[in-house]
């Protein structure tokens, strides 16, 4: 596989904390995995935006009566949200394969 090397900026305080998550010899797949996660992430959001343009936006207090039937304290905070652009936005156990809502 050939790689193309970077060289990129953070802030100190973030490349402490990846630093003690991952050492020096894993900071690469790393970072890998964020940005082909934040790639993901993107074009979740544009089919989203692209859902909301055909079918219309989610109705007001729908995304509200899903996360009530999720149980207590599961750390769960639903499936879906409201994404950057006020659209739809899914949580990664939706993209999962999960969970599934209709417009």
């Amino acid at each position: 596989m050939a790689v193309r090397k970077w060289s990129v900026s953070v802030e100190e305080s973030l490349a402490s904390r990846v630093e003690r998550r991952v050492g020096d010899r894993g900071l690469s797949g790393f970072v890998a995995r964020a940005v082909e996660h934040e790639l993901e992430r993107d074009l979740l959001d544009e089919y989203l935006v692209e859902l909301d343009a055909e079918f219309g936006a989610l109705p007001p207090g729908l995304v509200e009566d899903f996360d009530e039937l999720w149980p207590p304290n599961s750390g769960h905070r639903g499936a879906v949200g409201v994404g950057p652009t006020g659209g739809r936005s899914v949580a990664p156990s939706a993209r999962a394969g999960g969970v599934a809502f209709g417009p």
